[in-house]
């Protein structure tokens, strides 16, 4: 990204000033002077949403003008969730920490006093930073969802310039390099999917049908990777691409409970609970071991093959324990010199998970190098089914045997015409 597109205001950055003045233009025909057409789209947006057993989070901006009725506000008594997106709709990375920290309070209280329960963060743009990471921690929020991942494109387009140039500006990751997962040791940090609404409209020109097959195709890579698909619709679209979401919330409905249909909050809490859960292996006898998890009532145990594909190494099990036949321990011995990092994720993935100072009675025993540090997560979970010579017990991702998780989510960045122009002044 140039130099000069850099210096622009937000995303102008990535669409230049003839793709801004097109987008000013559609902007002008999506919102109107007043709230009244916002909050009738959030309205409609949430409510087919609810027909299919989801509840979405809206991030909203501080600063937007609130209508007098609480038109947002009683939304919650639907099941409806709201998080801050940030004061102003600026790039936060570009403030210093101090000013973040100030602009997130500030967000917090505007969003209290317009009626909305507010535990959660995104930044704009998401544009993040350590900084901004440490801000959101400092305020007392619950989850951080400001990063984006991407999965697949059709015909390669992830090269296309336009393409490239928003996911640099966006930080975003590789979904299918590093299926996204919860994490943080503060704020539970949940990334985005991308492409989003923005992205699939203002880049990629696709039509409300192709629309609907990209979320639907990112949805069904996201449950086989048993990830977690944050589908983003910015709801000044929704009447736009109201097929599109209706499509991939079918789509959604028809794999649970496989797939987990849960809001943001509820998936942080749960990866939260189950940061905190234990898994216990016990030798019954020289040809059998029980695997356990205690302290997590929702935790399942997966077993982890061992020769088998990719996509079929794991097979969820409906207990919170198991009875594995085998004569070696179900677990992963880590010899004195592979790297903290490595082993951080494989506790994260849920294996147990032993340093050792040689080859023993385990079904797999990784020794790696300095190297593997900067593997990531696909990477060491490969060469665990590589060295694996039989199962593996770890626990299980999600909730009661869900594979993966979905939830729904759309930016408010403003709620009129006026709150839009607003941001034009930064």
């Amino acid at each position: 990204m140039n130099g000069s597109l850099m210096r622009l205001p937000g995303s102008l950055g990535t669409r230049g000033v003839r793709g801004a003045l097109a987008r000013a233009t559609s902007i002008g025909r999506r919102y109107g002077w007043t709230p009244a057409t916002m909050i009738g789209r959030v309205t409609d947006f949430a409510r087919l949403c609810s027909d299919y057993g989801v509840r979405p989070t809206f991030p909203v901006v501080g600063s937007c003008r609130m209508p007098p009725d609480g038109g947002l506000a009683r939304l919650q008594d639907e099941g409806v969730r709201f998080a801050s997106h940030g004061l102003r709709h600026v790039d936060y990375t570009s403030l210093p920490h101090t000013h973040q920290a100030d602009e997130l309070r500030r967000s917090l209280e505007a969003l209290r006093l317009g009626g909305l329960v507010v535990t959660s963060f995104r930044a704009p743009y998401l544009r993040t930073n350590a900084d901004l990471r440490r801000a959101v921690a400092g305020v007392g929020l619950q989850l951080d969802s400001s990063r984006g991942v991407l999965w697949s494109l059709p015909d390669g387009r992830e090269q296309a310039p336009l393409v490239r140039e928003v996911v640099s500006f966006y930080g975003a990751l590789d979904a299918r390099q590093c299926p996204p997962l919860p994490s943080g040791d503060g704020p539970i940090e949940i990334p985005v999917s991308l492409p989003d609404d923005e992205m699939c409209v203002e880049r990629l020109k696709l039509t409300p049908r192709a629309v609907g097959d990209q979320w639907c195709r990112n949805l069904a890579e996201a449950h086989e990777a048993g990830a977690i698909y944050v589908l983003q619709l910015h709801p000044e679209r929704f009447h736009m691409l109201r097929a599109a979401a209706e499509a991939v919330l079918n789509a959604a409905q028809g794999r649970a409970p496989g797939l987990w249909l849960t809001t943001l909050d509820e998936a942080a809490g749960w990866w939260r609970r189950r940061s905190a859960a234990r898994l216990e292996v016990k030798q019954h006898d020289s040809c059998r071991w029980v695997a356990h998890i205690a302290g997590c009532q929702e935790g399942r145990v997966e077993t982890f093959g061992n020769g088998a594909p990719a996509a079929s190494t794991c097979s969820v099990q409906t207990d919170q324990h198991i009875v594995l036949e085998q004569p070696l321990r179900p677990g992963i011995a880590l010899s004195r010199r592979t790297p903290a990092s490595v082993e951080a994720a494989l506790c994260d993935e849920g294996f147990l998970v032993e340093r050792v100072s040689g080859p023993d009675g385990h079904a797999c025993h990784l020794d790696l190098g300095p190297e593997s540090a900067q593997w990531p997560r696909a990477g060491i979970l490969q060469a665990v089914r590589e060295r694996a010579s039989a199962k593996l017990c770890r626990i299980g991702r999600w909730p009661n045997g869900s594979r993966a998780a979905f939830c729904v989510t759309g930016d408010i960045d403003a709620l009129s015409l006026r709150d839009f122009l607003t941001r034009l002044g930064g």
